[in-house]
C-alpha cells in the first residue's frame, strides 16, 4: 500500500509500474481471504487499462482471466462469464490465434463459468473439445485433468452419475502423474466424488469423501479459502442429513463468520448458507 501511494505521487494510475503494484497488493489481500477486496483492485486495473487502449496485449488478457477466475469464486457468474467471454473471443479473434498455448485455458474457463450458472447447454461444446498436446507436457497434463473435471461435473449437473464418476476416476489419474496424493487437485476430485454420491443418496460414502477434501483442502490451500469453505457447506448438507447436527453447526457457523468477505451476497455459497442455517434452526 505504502509503494502504490508514493509511485501514484507522480506515476500515472494506468502506468505500468502502478497497474504491478496493485496487482501484487490485491495477491497479498486475495491470500489472506479477503477475496471482495482483491476484486476490486483487480477490476480497478482492468478498467484503468481499458480506458487508456491497452488491450491488445496478451497480458490484458491474461488480468481479466485472473479477474474472471475470482469473480467467479465469488458466485458472480453473470460477470464472470461476460469477462470469461471477452477473453476467448479477443484471443480467437488475434493474428495467432492457432499458437496461443492458452487457448484451451480460456475456453475449459468460459465452459465451466456458463455449466456453474446452469447453462448446460452453452457449456457442453466448451468444455468437450479436447485438449491439445503430448500427454508428457506438465502444462497439457493439467489441462486435460481439469477438463476431465468440469466434464464430471457437467454430468452430475446432468444427473449421469454413473459417467460422472467415471470422468472423476480418469481426471484422479491423470492427477497422480504429476502430483503428489496431498495436492489441492487431488482436494477437488475427492468433493467432487463426494457430491456425486451425496446425489445418489450414498451418503456415508459422500461423507467419507468430503472429509477426505476437507483435510486435503485445509492443508493445501486453507481452512477460510472459498474452495475448503464451499466444500465445508457441503459437507454440512450431509451431516444434517446423517444426524450429526453439532459438527454440522460448526462448520456452518465458520462458513457463516467468512462469507461476506468471500462470496457476492446472490452467490449460491451464501443462498446455501442461508438455507443451512434455516434447516439447523428448525431442528
Amino acid at each position: 500500500r505504502r509503494m502504490l501511494e508514493v509511485r501514484l505521487r507522480t506515476l500515472d494510475p494506468a502506468s505500468a509500474w502502478a497497474i504491478t503494484v496493485r496487482n501484487n497488493l490485491a495477491q497479498a489481500i486475495q491470500l489472506q481471504g479477503r477475496l471482495l477486496e482483491a476484486i476490486a483492485l483487480l477490476r480497478e486495473n482492468e478498467e484503468l487499462t481499458r480506458t487508456h487502449g491497452d488491450v491488445e496485449s496478451p497480458q490484458y488478457l491474461i488480468g481479466v482471466n485472473n479477474l474472471a477466475s475470482l469473480m467467479e469464486q465469488s458466485g458472480d457468474y453473470d460477470a464472470s462469464i461476460r469477462m470469461f467471454r471477452l477473453v476467448l473471443d479477443r484471443a480467437q479473434s488475434a493474428p495467432n490465434a492457432s499458437a496461443d498455448p492458452h487457448m484451451a485455458t480460456w475456453r475449459q474457463n468460459l465452459g465451466r463459468s456458463l455449466m456453474l450458472a446452469g447453462r448446460l447447454d452453452e457449456a457442453w461444446p466448451l468444455l468437450d473439445k479436447g485438449i491439445e498436446g503430448g500427454s508428457d507436457a506438465t502444462d497439457v497434463t493439467i489441462e486435460k485433468g481439469r477438463r476431465l473435471i468440469h466434464l464430471a461435473e457437467w454430468m452430475r449437473r446432468s444427473a449421469r452419475p454413473h459417467e460422472a464418476l467415471q470422468f472423476v476416476d480418469q481426471a484422479e489419474a491423470m492427477f497422480a502423474t504429476t502430483f503428489p496424493p496431498n495436492h489441492p487437485r487431488f482436494g477437488g476430485t475427492a468433493r467432487m466424488r463426494g457430491l456425486i454420491l451425496r446425489d445418489q443418496d450414498k451418503l456415508e460414502l459422500a461423507e467419507t469423501e468430503l472429509r477426505h477434501a476437507h483435510d486435503i483442502l485445509s492443508k493445501g490451500v486453507g481452512p477460510d479459502a472459498n474452495s475448503t469453505l464451499d466444500n465445508d457447506l457441503q459437507l454440512a448438507d450431509v451431516l444434517i442429513a446423517r444426524k450429526q447436527l453439532t459438527e454440522a453447526r460448526k462448520f456452518v457457523q465458520h462458513v457463516s463468520e467468512l462469507a461476506a468477505q468471500r462470496f457476492v451476497e446472490n452467490s449460491p455459497t451464501r443462498k446455501q448458507l442461508a438455507s443451512l442455517t434455516e434447516r439447523l434452526r428448525g431442528i
